[in-house]
């Protein structure tokens, strides 16, 4: 992603680790640790979800950071372009999936994490600012979602797909 060399250009101070690119995702709900067994339920609830749902389009733009720009611990892109639908897809699994999952604070904010800063720099805030002030709410890819995707991070950092669920609504 073009946008994750801009900001290896600015963020360069030690505690930053970029995303891989392809680790890069869009997250809809975080699941922890789950059972084998809870698959067969996941399928039975996702599925029926994604068989009604259109794909949709999305646009990654501008920069980002969690908590704040002053001093992040996050780097993230965010999302705009249907994210309506976006934001009704993940309520509904985050609704069906209700009893496998923490709540998590707050509402949900689509977005994808290009880095981590660890600990929080208010320089890496600095640093970025400009380029955030640059890029804000410009485009800077879109993509057609079609499809969710259930992952599993290994012990090893890695992400194994184990279940596809396509979008055919509509």
């Amino acid at each position: 992603m073009a946008v994750q060399d801009r900001l290896r250009e600015v963020a360069t101070r030690q505690g930053v680790r970029f995303v891989r690119p392809e680790k890069l995702h869009l997250t809809l709900l975080f699941l922890d640790a789950q059972p084998d067994e809870a698959l067969d339920q996941f399928e039975q609830i996702c599925k029926p979800i994604c068989d009604s749902t259109p794909s949709f389009d999305l646009t990654i733009s501008g920069i980002g950071a969690f908590p704040a720009m002053r001093r992040p611990k996050v780097l993230w892109t965010g999302i705009s372009g249907d994210v309506e639908k976006l934001g009704n897809l993940q309520r509904q699994i985050q609704d069906g999936l209700s009893a496998f999952v923490k709540q998590e604070a707050g509402d949900y904010s689509a977005h994808i994490t290009l880095a981590r800063i660890n600990p929080g720099s208010p320089q890496v805030g600095r640093d970025t600012q400009p380029l955030a002030d640059e890029l804000a709410d410009q485009p800077i890819a879109s993509f057609s979602v079609q499809e969710v995707v259930l992952f599993e991070s290994t012990s090893d950092g890695r992400y194994e797909v184990v279940r596809t669920w396509p979008l055919h609504g509509g």
